[in-house]
Parts: structure tokens; sequence; C-alpha cells
């Protein structure tokens, strides 16, 4: 009947064509869909971790020619524009390892800043020098910059009530 009936085919045809159309459409809308809140999602991680890349802390080493020995002090720069709260510093290997450095609030600056006096930390060079630390940015996130320089967001305040002083 459809091959004896021309309008009934081209009914057919249209119907076909209409419903593939749909399918392509569909199919567009959720790929458009699924790119909008990838692309959302990778913003809100950006902006998220904005200010905490903004932040480092090192030990500056260097060789006291006087008393033939290496020295090490703090450099802390917070390079946002928010204060960052809890720094804690993770001694390196020397003379303290493992000995945690809370430096509580970081303020923004354009410079680092030099914090305590140099001390002989009893490196064999300064490669052996790494330092990580841990923080809460502005929006209440801890972050935690391992002695690679990666960044890490935490779940929580990974000392509790805070680290023992040393």
């Amino acid at each position: 009947m459809m091959a004896d009936d021309p309008a009934t085919l081209v009914e057919w045809l249209t119907a076909l064509a209409t419903a593939a159309a749909v399918v392509v459409a569909l199919t567009f809308g959720g790929v458009e869909f699924w790119r909008g809140r990838r692309d959302r999602a990778e913003q809100r991680a950006e902006r998220r971790i904005s200010q905490a890349a903004l932040v480092n802390a090192w030990l500056e080493v260097h060789f006291d020619d006087v008393n033939t020995r290496l020295l090490a002090g703090y450099r802390l720069h917070n390079a946002s524009t928010a204060p960052v709260y809890s720094l804690v510093t993770v001694m390196p290997k020397g003379a303290w390892p493992g000995r945690l450095a809370p430096w509580g609030l970081l303020t923004p600056t354009d410079k680092p800043r030099e914090v305590g006096p140099a001390r002989d930390v009893g490196f064999d060079s300064d490669a052996d020098v790494q330092l990580e630390f841990t923080f809460r940015d502005a929006a209440g996130t801890w972050w935690r910059r391992t002695t690679d320089g990666l960044l890490h967001e935490l779940k929580s305040d990974p000392y509790g009530d805070g680290p023992q002083p040393w």
C-alpha cells in the first residue's frame, strides 16, 4: 500500500526525518549540558585553589663563612589578596626532623617575609632542604603543599586541635 500511495510514503519519510532530528537535537543538547557541567566544575575547582596556589613557604639555606656551617631561615609568602590561617610547617630532616612549626596567620604581602633567625640546621647540603606545610585559606578549605611542591586539598584540619608548639 505504501508504494501505491505517494502521500503515505512522504508522511513516513517525514516522520522518520522528524524522529531523527529529535534524536540528533537531544544528543547535541545532552553533550552541551555535560560540557557545561564539566566546565562549571573546573571553574569552581580553579576558584577554590586560586588563593592556595599563591601561598608558599620554604627554608632559605646559606653557608656561614665565619663558622663554616649551613644556616636556614624560613621564608613565608602569601601573594594572594586574603590572609591564610593556621599555617604550620613541618621541619625537614636535619636538626629538627618532623617537628611542627605553627605560624598561625599569614597576611598578604608583595614580597616573601623572613621569619625567625637563621639557625644551624645540620643539613649535609642545601639539596636536603624540603619543606611541607599546611594551612587554611580564607574560604575555610585546608591545604597541604608537599615537599615536591604539589598542592593537595584536605578534608579537614590535619592536626585536629592544632599542632603542639615546638
